[in-house]
């Protein structure tokens, strides 16, 4: 009889060496994934620069770029490329890598090793984790897929005429592929 596999929780994640490599853990599985590409960097720079405005000074909600890990469960531990958190719960864990709370958005910039599980695993957590909405960026096409939760499932949301997407979680924030991908014209 063969012996079923260990499932990692996190305290396997945390006893692993700082590589550079950015480590999650879903279900149980580890996934390694290689740093992210330049063009990576430079969509998710200009995307917090523009929640950042959104959010203005008095900031109720503060956008933060990866690594911040979410702990899901103690075999689901992964690091959105961005997150979007009650500037209350930031304070409360300004002096920890980690949070344990749903944020209201996540944004997964899809690279060639991670496309696949953002699809699927991650959408499928961050659904059952209870995520209100979820931004999947696809260099490739130069589109943003936009969701909203209802009933424990991700739901499309549609563009309008001006080719936005309005998020539902944040009256008034849209996310326009094309302002996200200007920078390939510098």
């Amino acid at each position: 009889m063969a012996a079923l596999p260990r499932l990692l929780t996190y305290a396997d994640l945390a006893d692993m060496p700082d590589d550079g490599s950015r480590r999650e853990i879903i279900a149980g599985e580890l996934l390694v994934n290689p740093a992210p590409r330049i063009r990576h960097q430079a969509i998710l720079l200009t995307l917090l620069e523009e929640l950042l405005a959104f959010f203005g000074p008095e900031r109720a909600y503060r956008p933060l770029p990866a690594p911040v890990e979410l702990r899901i469960t103690p075999y689901d531990v992964v690091q959105p490329d961005l997150v979007v958190l009650p500037a209350s719960v930031v304070r409360q864990r300004e002096l920890r890598n980690f949070v344990e709370e749903p944020p209201r958005l996540v944004v997964e910039i899809l690279s060639p090793s991670t496309a696949s599980s953002d699809r699927r695993a991650k959408m499928a957590l961050y659904a059952r984790f209870g995520i209100p909405e979820y931004w999947i960026v696809d260099p490739d096409r130069m589109r943003v897929d936009a969701y909203t939760l209802a009933d424990g499932a991700y739901l499309p949301l549609q563009e309008d005429e001006q080719g936005r997407v309005l998020s539902r979680v944040f009256p008034g924030l849209a996310v326009v592929a094309d302002s996200l991908f200007a920078w390939r014209e510098d």
